[in-house]
């Protein structure tokens, strides 16, 4: 038994019956005792939610409560997860589950009755050994999955399969201990990420705020317990193999197949590479599915729709080539927890400006979701299903705006004809010269102080803008042929704060995306580097834009705050911002009352052009230029080259809004900063070219 514990109960505590012996186990959501029930005279595990860092113990009545003011909800939360837990367990019956004999309440706190498992747990035995031979690897593994198959059919997941939580009794049974519903709960409030993952048993989807759970998260569980059995190491963590492959890098996990070779059958070798599989979709998707694989048998693949199909997209399939690139891509799936207040946003008036992988927090515009860069809410439940066959795509219901399409090829700007440098390269359209307005008037409505004072600027020379802002598969074109590693790691918003999420990136964002989405969660470097790349691979000289060259490119020659003009109804047949397609999946969203048709981000050129035929200037993606940011008042960048940007600028002035983004802050004249290494998953660019 393990050494005392500051919050534990004291040895000897009579508790509703029950006398304290010692402790079995601590975990940062609680502590297993090992007890005698003094009616019946037999040893239990009295198991006490108790997580560290949100609760503490009374010394004068050993009673458990939350450690401030601030942990009350997250508190309560977790004890009302730790109560379904109780009354999923007690319905159990199953030779190869822990069996729980009673749940109750006491000391302002809960406990699970379960029964004492007299023999040793897979990680002692492991420890001792090593590894194990295959025959006792497939005396337990078989019965555990019978074990996990019975979980999951009554919809509850284990959530923390590792060889701690796996025990022999005495007579050799195995034994699946410790579920964790409490602590994945706590996940999606507040805790501390690192105190509920297990690393190098935990899929990559429980280290982030996005990935769906399901079997497929067990089943990586059961794969890497395996992986141990057979190799002897605790297998690599899962964001680091992320991280690798994403970066086009080999899986620094050597194949089981490789590993275990000549020692142990290929079935189960296969079983245990297929279950251990970074992205969840790759993975057998449920514990039938496995136990074919173990057995010798490959089963068929299946697939998951967590929701009724939707009519299909209005673009075009991606080539190929595209396809395949992505093939290997995570996906984000629709979360459907029993609590709907998971997929609530709390929005609060933040201003974060990004700084490395922490954040400076300020009030600014109480009663919007806003903040430098990344004016956001939760990501969790886009409305858009997948329409070809490169994951991960979204499509969407069809929008008002689709309807209007032919409507909408004689607007002004259907028909600006553009040009490419190469295949695959941007869709670019000319910028005349000319004068127009840069700035907002002090009477314009929703203008903030950090924008210019409205004048009138000059043009004389041409500049040419993407028509789109680049897309998932034209900076996965870059990649692959450059071999440029984008960092790892985003800003997402987590449930109820921005959090950096070093398992999100540009293939995986926390949403759904297809390869005609823009690229989002890149940082100034990634952008700057496409841009070299363009134009190395063209000739010609690609860039970021200045942030007054973005601005006289959006208004097309428009004084009002948007191209259009001042009728924020028409927002919705321009941009992508929040609305009511929001509303319905985040009631807290505050949401302009039109729709668009999307959540999060949407196909380029979806929504009518401007004037000069760009689309989603306002909305979709917030857009990096190339300007150092600069206190209001002070002049901006010169207007026709990029070099006003100083190679030392530590922030980067932002322009175009989100798909988050309010109407007020879907304008023109709307600036925002950034730190340049910042990545964020509603931020990504589009590109200039000088003219020649």
């Amino acid at each position: 038994m393990e050494q005392e514990h500051r919050n534990a109960l004291p040895v000897g505590h009579d508790l509703e019956g029950y006398r304290i012996e010692g402790i079995l186990g601590v975990g940062g959501f609680g502590v297993t005792y090992l007890a005698t029930e003094q009616a019946l005279g037999r040893k239990v595990a009295l198991k006490e939610y108790l997580p560290a860092g949100l609760a503490m113990r009374s010394n004068e009545d050993m009673s458990v409560r939350p450690i401030s003011h601030g942990d009350i909800k997250d508190y309560y939360w977790g004890l009302e997860r730790f109560r379904q837990e109780a009354e999923t367990l007690v319905n159990f019956h199953h030779p190869n589950i822990v069996a729980v004999h009673r749940f109750f309440e006491c000391n302002g706190t809960a406990y699970l009755v379960m029964q004492f498992v007299e023999g040793q747990s897979l990680d002692q035995i492991l420890t001792r050994q090593r590894v194990l031979p295959e025959a006792d690897v497939m005396r337990f593994v078989l019965p555990i999955l019978d074990g996990l198959e019975e979980v999951h059919r009554v919809g509850f997941l284990h959530r923390d399969v590792k060889p701690a939580n796996l025990y022999l009794r005495t007579d050799g049974t195995p034994i699946l201990l410790d579920f964790s519903a409490a602590r994945q709960a706590l996940t999606r409030t507040s805790v501390t990420l690192t105190a509920i993952v297990s690393d190098g048993y935990a899929p990559y989807e429980q280290y982030g705020s996005g990935g769906q759970l399901g079997p497929w998260t067990d089943i990586y569980g059961l794969g890497a317990v395996l992986y141990r059995c057979i190799s002897g190491q605790r297998p690599t963590q899962a964001p680091d193999r992320l991280s690798a492959i994403v970066n086009g890098q080999r899986d620094p996990l050597p194949p089981a197949s490789v590993v275990g070779h000549g020692r142990y059958n290929a079935a189960l070798l296969n079983a245990i590479d297929q279950a251990m599989r970074v992205f969840e979709k790759d993975r057998p998707q449920s514990v039938a599915a496995l136990r074919e694989i173990v057995r010798g048998a490959e089963p068929p693949r299946t697939s998951r729709t967590p929701h009724p199909a939707r009519p299909p997209s209005h673009r075009a399939p991606a080539s190929p080539t595209v396809q395949e690139s992505f093939s290997n891509a995570p996906t984000e799936r629709t979360v459907r927890p029993r609590n709907p207040a998971v997929t609530t946003a709390v929005l609060g008036g933040l201003m974060l400006v990004i700084a490395g992988a922490g954040f400076y927090v300020g009030t600014r515009n109480v009663g919007a979701p806003t903040f430098d860069a990344a004016r956001a809410s939760e990501p969790r439940r886009p409305t858009r299903e997948p329409a070809d066959a490169m994951p991960p795509t979204t499509t969407a219901a069809i929008p008002p705006a689709q309807r209007e399409r032919e409507r909408d090829d004689a607007l002004p700007g259907a028909a600006v004809q553009g040009f490419t440098d190469c295949a695959g390269c941007p869709d670019m359209v000319m910028i005349p010269t000319g004068t127009g307005p840069f700035g907002s008037p002090a009477s314009e409505p929703g203008r903030e102080g950090d924008e210019e004072r409205q004048r009138q600027l000059t043009f004389g020379k041409q500049f040419a803008l993407g028509r789109y802002e680049i897309t998932r598969a034209q900076f996965d074109a870059f990649v692959k042929d450059s071999g440029y590693r984008a960092d790892v790691g985003c800003f997402v918003w987590s449930g109820k704060q921005w959090a950096f999420d070093r398992t999100k990136n540009w293939v995986e964002p926390g949403y759904k995306q297809g390869a005609d989405e823009p690229v989002v969660c890149v940082s100034h470097k990634d952008a700057e580097a496409y841009a070299a790349w363009l134009s190395k691979k063209t000739g010609k000289k690609y860039r970021l834009p200045t942030e007054i060259e973005w601005e006289y490119a959006a208004r097309a020659g428009a004084r009002e705050s948007r191209h259009w003009g001042e009728d924020t109804s028409e927002l919705c047949r321009y941009g992508n911002g929040a609305d009511l397609d929001s509303k319905k999946s985040f009631p807290e969203w505050p949401a302009s009352t039109c729709s668009d048709g999307f959540v999060f981000t949407a196909p380029v050129g979806s929504l009518r052009p401007n004037p000069y035929g760009l689309h989603d200037m306002l909305g979709n993606v917030a857009e990096w230029t190339s300007d150092c940011w600069k206190t209001p008042g002070t002049e901006s960048a010169s207007t026709g080259d990029s070099a006003a940007a100083a190679p030392d600028c530590n922030r980067r002035v932002v322009r175009g809004g989100a798909f988050n983004y309010t109407q007020r802050l879907l304008r023109s004249a709307s600036r925002l900063k950034a730190n340049a290494t910042g990545r964020i998953f509603n931020l990504g660019f589009r590109v200039a070219r000088d003219a020649e």
